[in-house]
C-alpha cells in the first residue's frame, strides 16, 4: 500500500472565511466565560467576545482597512490580541505574526518578507520596528498618555463612535488568511502562506481529533499565539465554548498555580514542559487532580517522557503531528496507539512514506521520508519559489523533511529530522532516540544529541546534558547509561558535554545549529 488515508469520518469543510468560521460559533456559547486573563482576573463571556470583535471590526473598517493589507502582530497573549486577530481577519486582510522578543535584527527580516502595511504591537516594540515604504499605520495596546498621542490604541477602536454596521468584505477562499513564520531551525524563518480554505478545512476536522476540548473544559493558554499551535487552539477552543486560560508569559510555577485556581482540565504542551511536569518537584506542591488529558505538539514527545508524565499527573497523554506548513495536525495518537508514536492519519490527509535517496514509496515497516497532502497544506512561503518547490512536488506532496515509517495497524512513528540524522560508519543514528533515553535518566534535566565531525567514521554522536541541580552524575555514567541500552553504532563516541540549557525555540525545537556552533568552537 503506497498512499494511506484515515477511516475517520468528518463533515466537509463549509465554503466561509476562517474569521466567519470562528466568530459564528463564538456567538452560540452566549454567556459562558470565553477568555480569562490570570494576572487581572478579568474575564470574558463569549457575548462580550463578539461584540468586541463587531465593534473592532468596524472601526478597522472605518480606519481603511481592507483585503490585500497585511497586518503584523507582535505581542503576548491576551484577551484583547485574541479579539483583535479575528477582528482583523473580518475585514479582509493578512495576519502575519511575530515572536515579540525577536531583535531588530531579526524583525529586520520579518518585515523584509512580510511587508507588513499596519502593525498591533506594544510601545516597547516600536523602536525595533523598521519603518518600509507601504506602512500606513500602527495600533497599539498600551494606554498610557505617550501613546495616546502618537499611535491608535487597542481601546481607541473598542470604544470609537462608530455610526455604520460592519460591511463583511468579498473574500476569497484561496485568499491568505494568515501566515505564521516557520521555526527557522535550519536556516532564516520563512513566511508560510496559509489560505481561508487551509484554516477551515483544518478547524473543521479537529472536531474529530480534538475530543477532549469541549463546553465545560478549561483549557490553558500559554503557547504564544505567533505559534501556530498555539493560534489554532485557541481559535478552536473560542469555537468549541472551552474557558481559556491566557498567559502572558510562561513560567513552571505560574502554569501550576493557575492549574490549582482554575481547575484546568486539558493542557497543550511542547515537550520542554512535559519534561518539567515529569520531573520538578515543585509539582508535588499544587493539586494538579482537575486535569484529565495533556495533548503535545510542535515537537516529538518520547515514549520515555510520556509515560513519566502520565505516571506523575495521572492523564492521559496525547499526541498530535503537523506543521506549521500543514495548518495543524495531520496525525493523531488516540488511547489505542503507544506513547511515542504520531498516531493515525486525520480526514482529509493522504500520506505516503518516500525512500530518502529514491523517492520511492515504501511499504509497511520501512524508514523514509513522511509526505502528505490534502487541503491543510500550505500555499507556499512567501517570496520564496524555490524553498516552495522543494517543499512541494509537482504532485502536491509536503515533504515534511521528517524520517518514520508506519506499522501493520497503519500507525506512523517519528524517528528523527531528515537533515539532523547522525551518520555513522554508513549506520543512521536518529538524535531524538537518544534524547528520549537521556530525558529518562533520572541526573538529567534535558538533553540534546548532535553529531561531531569524525575523518574516519563520519559523525560520531555528542550529548550536551542539563544535569539535576546538585547532581554528581559523570560524563562517563552517562556515556555508559546510553551504551547498555542502544545498539553499539549508538553509542556516544563524541562524548558527553555538561550545559546550563538546550537552545530551543518558542515551539519547543530544539536549535541544533546553535548546538553545533557551540561545538565547533569547543573542537578548535
Amino acid at each position: 500500500m503506497d498512499i494511506l488515508r484515515t477511516e475517520m469520518t468528518c463533515s466537509d469543510p463549509p465554503e466561509v472565511p476562517f474569521a466567519t468560521l470562528v466568530f459564528d460559533s463564538i456567538v452560540e456559547h452566549g454567556n459562558a466565560i470565553a477568555l480569562v486573563n490570570p494576572l487581572t482576573n478579568e474575564t470574558h463571556t463569549f457575548e462580550e467576545v463578539a461584540s468586541a470583535i463587531e465593534k473592532v471590526s468596524s472601526s478597522l473598517q472605518m480606519e481603511g482597512l481592507s483585503n490585500g493589507d497585511r497586518v503584523a502582530f507582535c505581542v503576548p497573549n491576551s484577551i484583547e490580541a485574541c479579539i483583535s486577530l479575528l477582528a482583523v481577519s473580518r475585514c479582509g486582510a493578512t495576519i502575519t505574526l511575530a515572536n515579540p522578543l525577536y531583535t531588530h535584527r531579526e524583525l529586520e527580516h520579518f518585515v523584509e518578507v512580510a511587508e507588513p502595511t499596519h502593525w498591533f504591537c506594544t510601545s516597547a516594540v516600536i523602536p525595533r520596528i523598521s519603518v518600509t515604504h507601504g506602512l500606513r499605520k500602527i495600533f497599539v495596546f498600551d494606554t498610557n498618555k505617550e501613546t495616546r498621542e502618537k499611535y491608535v490604541t487597542y481601546d481607541e477602536l473598542l470604544h470609537a463612535n462608530v455610526n455604520l454596521d460592519f460591511l463583511p468584505p468579498k473574500i476569497n477562499l484561496d485568499d491568505i488568511a494568515t501566515m505564521p513564520f516557520s521555526s527557522g531551525t535550519t536556516g532564516l524563518p520563512k513566511g508560510v502562506m496559509l489560505t481561508h480554505r487551509n484554516l477551515v478545512a483544518a478547524l473543521t476536522q479537529a472536531k474529530s481529533w480534538l475530543h477532549d476540548l469541549n463546553k465545560g473544559d478549561t483549557c490553558v493558554g500559554f503557547l504564544p499565539l505567533f505559534h501556530q499551535y498555539g493560534l489554532m487552539l485557541s481559535f478552536y477552543c473560542l469555537m468549541r465554548g472551552v474557558k481559556l486560560i491566557l498567559m502572558p508569559r510562561f513560567s513552571l510555577t505560574n502554569l501550576l498555580e493557575y492549574i490549582q485556581k482554575f481547575k484546568i482540565t486539558v493542557i497543550p504542551l511542547v515537550p520542554p514542559v512535559a519534561l518539567q511536569l515529569a520531573k520538578n518537584p515543585i509539582v508535588d506542591n499544587y493539586d494538579v487532580s482537575s486535569i484529565k488529558c495533556i495533548i503535545n505538539s510542535a515537537a516529538a514527545l518520547t515514549a520515555e517522557v510520556a509515560e513519566l508524565v502520565n505516571k506523575r499527573l495521572n492523564a492521559s497523554v496525547k499526541q498530535g503531528y503537523g506543521l506549521t506548513e500543514t495548518t495543524f495536525a495531520t496525525h493523531y495518537t488516540s488511547g489505542s496507539v503507544k506513547a511515542g508514536a504520531i498516531g493515525k492519519l486525520l480526514p482529509f490527509v493522504e500520506a505516503k512514506i518516500a525512500d530518502i535517496e529514491t523517492n520511492t514509496s515504501l511499504g509497511p515497516n520501512q524508514d523514509g521520508e513522511i509526505l502528505v497532502r490534502g487541503p491543510l497544506i500550505m500555499k507556499g512561503y512567501r517570496h520564496n519559489i524555490e524553498e516552495t518547490r522543494n517543499c512541494i512536488d509537482e504532485n502536491g506532496w509536503l515533504h515534511t523533511g521528517d524520517i518514520g515509517y508506519y506499522d501493520d495497524s497503519l500507525c506512523f512513528w517519528y524517528k528523527d529530522r531528515k537533515k539532523e540524522l547522525i551518520k555513522y560508519n554508513a549506520n543512521q543514528v536518529p538524535p531524538a532516540e537518544l534524547e528520549g533515553l537521556l530525558a529518562a535518566h533520572p541526573e538529567v534535566v534535558d538533553a540534546a544529541v548532535v553529531g561531531v565531525p569524525d575523518a574516519t567514521s563520519g559523525e560520531l554522536p555528542r550529548a550536551y546534558i542539563v544535569k539535576r541541580k546538585d547532581s554528581n552524575v559523570t560524563a562517563n555514567q552517562i556515556a555508559d547509561y546510553i551504551a547498555e541500552n542502544v545498539a553499539p553504532f549508538k553509542k556516544l563516541r563524541g562524548g558527553v558535554v555538561f550545559t546550563d540549557i538546550i537552545p530551543r525555540s518558542a515551539s519547543g525545537k530544539i536549535l541544533r545549529r546553535e548546538l553545533k556552533a557551540k561545538m565547533m568552537k569547543e573542537l578548535k
